[in-house]
C-alpha cells in the first residue's frame, strides 16, 4: 500500500463526483493502489471497483469512505440494479410477519 493514501484496500467507498462512466453516488470498494505519472514525478491513486463492475483509477478527492453494505461480490455483476432489488426484497420479506 502507498503510505500517503489515507484509506486502506478493502474500504467501502462512494464516488463524490462523476469519474468517467462512474456516476456520483455510486458505491464501490478500494481494490488496490498505484502511482499516476504527474509531470516529472508521480502521485498516488486508488484502484476501485464500482457498481456494475466498473473498474477505474480514482484520485483521493474523487471518493469518500462510506459503508454502503455491499460486498465486492455484490458490485461485480454487470447488473447491479438486480442485486439491489434482490437485497431489498429479502429485507422486506424478513421484516414482514408471516401470513398464514
Amino acid at each position: 500500500m502507498i503510505k500517503s493514501l489515507p484509506l486502506p484496500i478493502g474500504t467501502k467507498i462512494v464516488a463524490v463526483c462523476n469519474i468517467g462512466s462512474v456516476k456520483e453516488g455510486a458505491p464501490g470498494i478500494i481494490t488496490g493502489t498505484a502511482e499516476e505519472p504527474f509531470f516529472w514525478r508521480s502521485r498516488p491513486i486508488y484502484l476501485c471497483t464500482f457498481a456494475d463492475n466498473m473498474r477505474i483509477a480514482a484520485r483521493p478527492k474523487e471518493i469518500d469512505d462510506y459503508d454502503h453494505r455491499y460486498s465486492l461480490a455484490d458490485l461485480e455483476p454487470p447488473d447491479f440494479l438486480s442485486v439491489m432489488r434482490a437485497r431489498t426484497s429479502a429485507e422486506l420479506a424478513a421484516r414482514s410477519p408471516d401470513k398464514k
